[in-house]
């Protein structure tokens, strides 16, 4: 372990062949003897851990949307709506990546190296490793790697004992560092480097329709408009207005049409309008999982879930026979890799629930199976799809 003299030890670029080394000052407590000491006291120190990332490529974690979080000279009068939204530099495309079963979004800092409080605009970037690195190195990053950062004479303690804050101690009886260690790993573990850029996890991307109070350039004064915005933290936007309803990417069609309804009467319809243009997300049809030609199958998954989920949630003895059959067939088939034969027996068990299910109590069902046989007769007829396009379940 050391410690680099000032932060000219980072000014190199990356070298994607090998992963990329975090220094990290890891605050622990100890009971100790003091070099020089004649007493074992209670106190606390830090030492220098290194931790890798390796930086990912492009190709190894795929965009899945994109779109601009430019609200065009907007104002919202409630300062939470900022908040909920996030931020994002003012010219690049806010987007998220998917990694296995993981999202994962770009962590947004601005010049004050702040994380937290950034807003969108000219002052926001995109944390690169890199300025994670320096910011480590002048002992000015805090928030990503969830450690204190030490004051003037712990840093002058580090460049003395090269990094080891035992160093200091002729003898310790116990230490919490490895426990702090593990605390700093597992944080990590929830964050990505790809291209040179840290991403956090984050939700699945979902389209929010929702309406706030805002205020136009020409007038100050007060007024509604509502929005079709793609957002990974549904949640924050949920608090602010309780009537948000959250579409799909891919039925991002819907969420468009639901808030040009919202807005048809209003004053500034047009500029509504325009904003909510161009709020909608990019998709890229040859690698994203939201594209045309394996949306379906997102779709039809979700159905097939929750029609499983909604028998599942009734008494064994209320089944019929051709129902339980059914509901079985549907748990096989959501545990298949995709393909024709799992479709194919996703179907027979679908048109099994809407023939038991139509004009009875259960009639939610036979709506669902309905809805999920008509997706299933317009699929391609040749399904083979990239593993790493494949949905997720959870």
């Amino acid at each position: 372990m050391m410690v680099p003299s000032d932060k000219s030890a980072y000014d190199r670029p990356v070298n994607r062949a090998i992963n990329m080394l975090f220094s990290v000052p890891i605050h622990f407590n100890l009971t100790a003897t003091r070099i020089g000491g004649e007493r074992r006291q209670s106190t606390q120190a830090w030492s220098i851990v290194d931790f890798e990332m390796t930086d990912l490529s492009d190709s190894d974690v795929p965009v899945a949307t994109r779109w601009r979080q430019d609200f065009k000279g907007i104002e919202f009068t409630r300062g939470g709506v900022a908040t909920a939204i996030g931020a994002s530099p003012a010219h690049e495309f806010m987007h998220v990546r998917k990694f296995g079963e993981h999202f994962f979004r770009p962590v947004v800092i601005d010049s004050t190296n702040s994380i937290a409080a950034t807003k969108h605009g000219e002052d926001a970037a995109f944390l690169t490793g890199q300025r994670a690195a320096d910011l480590l190195a002048s002992f000015a990053e805090t928030s990503i790697f969830a450690t204190p950062m030490p004051g003037g004479t712990h840093q002058k303690r580090l460049r003395a004992n090269g990094g080891d804050g035992l160093a200091d101690f002729a003898s310790v009886d116990n230490h919490d560092l490895d426990r702090r260690v593990r605390n700093v790993r597992e944080r990590l573990s929830k964050f990505l480097l790809v291209e040179g850029v840290l991403y956090e996890r984050c939700q699945e991307p979902k389209v929010a329709v929702f309406t706030t109070e805002v205020e136009f350039n020409d007038s100050r004064e007060p007024q509604l408009g509502t929005f079709a915005f793609v957002t990974s933290n549904p949640y924050a936007l949920t608090s602010l207005d309780k009537n948000a309803v959250f579409f799909e990417i891919e039925d991002y069609g819907s969420a468009a049409a639901k808030a040009q309804r919202a807005n048809k009467s209003r004053l500034n319809r047009n500029s509504l309008e325009a904003v909510n243009s161009m709020l909608a997300p990019e998709i890229d049809q040859a690698d994203s999982i939201y594209a045309r030609d394996v949306a379906w199958i997102r779709r039809v998954t979700r159905i097939a879930v929750d029609m499983a989920a909604r028998i599942g949630e009734q008494r064994a003895s209320a089944l019929s026979e051709e129902l339980y059959a059914a509901y079985r067939d549907l748990h096989k088939c959501l545990h298949m890799s995709d393909g024709e034969d799992r479709f194919s027996l996703m179907g027979e068990a679908m048109a099994a629930v809407l023939a038991e299910c139509r004009g009875q109590e259960w009639q939610h069902l036979a709506d669902a199976a309905s809805a999920g046989l008509e997706i299933l007769d317009n699929r391609p007829v040749d399904v083979e799809v990239k593993s790493s396009l494949r949905p997720s379940l959870g």
